[in-house]
């Protein structure tokens, strides 16, 4: 395996999401306090034609290319368990983290002026939010310390 190839926390089968945004509108609401899809820390991106989605969300990489991409001290952080979280207050929406992300994973909100990426709703004992209110199960969660080892 190369060393961004393992199993995710978050796993998405696309196969059956049926692109009803309930995954973006629960994080957003629990990261900003807003039912806004825009706000999420994931996306689904729709092929409308072919009824298909595709679920982009942060793989928390074991060696992530973002987190040493930073060019701030604070601006982004790892915690024991391995998860890689933006500190917002200290961002300086430069991009570097978004243009290293090699899945993509890093988005810039133009309204907050801030880069959003996934952090696993870290703290919170259930897990991901997305993955618990994801209707179809095309979200599921495995803790980070369950799949590095």
């Amino acid at each position: 395996m190369g060393k961004n190839e393992f199993a995710p926390p978050v796993s998405v089968d696309a196969t059956i999401c049926r692109g009803c945004d309930m995954c973006m509108l629960a994080c957003s609401l629990y990261h900003k306090g807003q039912c806004n899809p825009s706000l999420g820390r994931l996306r689904v991106t729709r092929d409308s034609d072919r009824y298909r989605f595709e679920v982009n969300i942060c793989r928390q990489c074991e060696e992530p290319d973002c987190f040493p991409a930073c060019p701030v001290d604070g601006a982004m952080e790892r915690n024991a368990e391995g998860i890689v979280s933006i500190i917002e207050k200290n961002c300086i929406a430069c991009g570097a983290c978004a243009a290293a992300c090699p899945y993509d994973s890093i988005a810039y909100h133009e309204d907050l002026g801030l880069y959003l990426k996934c952090n696993l709703c870290e703290g919170r004992e259930a897990g991901p939010m997305c993955a618990e209110v994801c209707p179809t199960g095309a979200l599921s969660y495995g803790k980070v310390k369950e799949r590095v080892g």
